[in-house]
């Protein structure tokens, strides 16, 4: 799986979590929130912690052990850091999408960080796409950490799987 596959039974890309119910790894995360930044084969993925520790845990794997859970915390960027994996994100000055993010006032998930100035970005409304960042100073979208997840949001199109959509 590469760093942008995401599998249904796990938490999507972005998603913020904490210890779960059998974290056995010490003080990796100093007792602070983290972010899932990939999803890795048989029940593992990958979180990124606000400490700056990145690891790989158990999240139905070994028998369905679960090393984190999901909880609703929005990630805060250090200063000098402008985004990454986790952050909420809305409409920026240079958007000309139509309402494929859900409309004015919709936010969605920041799950992934192109070196281009490209991120994707996975709506509430369950639609995904990508859009500049700063790719020719444009600006589609931009970090809104106190942007709150949309009542009913599932982060999937139908009930099914993701649909991307590609401007870039």
């Amino acid at each position: 799986l590469d760093s942008s596959t995401e599998t249904k039974e796990m938490p999507p890309i972005g998603s913020r979590v904490r210890r779960g119910p059998d974290w056995r790894w010490e003080n990796q995360d100093d007792n602070m929130p983290g972010t899932v930044v990939a999803h890795k084969a048989r029940g593992y993925l990958t979180v990124e912690w606000d400490n700056g520790n990145r690891g790989k845990y158990r999240y139905g794997a070994e028998s369905g052990a679960k090393d984190v859970r999901m909880v609703d915390e929005p990630r805060m960027l250090p200063p000098g850091m402008m985004v990454a994996v986790g952050v909420r994100a809305r409409r920026g000055t240079d958007w000309e999408w139509g309402s494929q993010d859900g409309g004015e006032g919709s936010s969605g998930v920041i799950f992934k960080v192109e070196d281009s100035g490209i991120v994707h970005v996975r709506w509430d409304n369950g639609k995904r796409g990508n859009y500049r960042f700063g790719l020719f100073g444009k600006y589609d979208v931009e970090v809104c950490p106190q942007c709150i997840v949309t009542e009913g949001a599932t982060g999937l199109s139908d009930g099914g799987s993701p649909q991307e959509s590609s401007q870039w």
